[in-house]
């Protein structure tokens, strides 16, 4: 399960999913407040992507760029992915000099651009929303952005989290 973000903070759980036959990628981004109340999800299919990790990293760019678009307003906001290795190179002090460098080092630079950003590892458990939405995205065809809400296929995990989970339920 999710864990909510910090006071004044935005979460932004990201994830893709990979249809390798057809050579496509699903993203998706569920963006929650302190509450965990969704503010937005995103979800898209890409074509032409042959890599599991650069579906992470285009998903992971594709928040950044939803986020500058949404204006939040909250002093931070943390992105968090189970795609272990992507945000272990982003983390990593230094310029990247793999073959997916270019798109790694870009967002490093948004990263270092915007004070209170971070991008942090979470279990698939706790990425849970993200996971079924990227799934979800494969079968989109295109991009589609919800405000305040998802499709009907992530709404049951939402409220699982909130009623279930005791780091969703305010402080009374």
């Amino acid at each position: 399960m999710e864990k909510k973000p910090g006071t004044n903070m935005i979460k932004a759980n990201w994830d893709a999913a990979m249809d390798l036959e057809n050579k496509r990628m699903g993203m998706r981004i569920v963006f929650r407040d302190e509450k965990g109340e969704v503010l937005a999800s995103v979800c898209d299919v890409k074509q032409n992507v042959h890599d599991p990790t650069l579906a992470e990293s285009l998903a992971l760019w594709r928040a950044l760029e939803i986020s500058f678009e949404l204006s939040f307003s909250f002093s931070e906001l943390m992105f968090e992915g189970d795609a272990v290795d992507i945000i272990q190179r982003i983390n990593k002090v230094g310029e990247d000099q793999s073959w997916m460098g270019y798109i790694i080092n870009d967002i490093k630079q948004v990263l270092h651009q915007k004070e209170g950003w971070s991008v942090c590892y979470v279990p698939r458990e706790g990425n849970y929303v993200a996971h079924l939405l990227a799934k979800h995205a494969l079968l989109c065809g295109e991009e589609r952005v919800w405000i305040e809400g998802g499709p009907s296929v992530i709404c049951n995990a939402l409220v699982k989290d909130k009623i279930c989970n005791p780091n969703f339920v305010e402080d009374l």
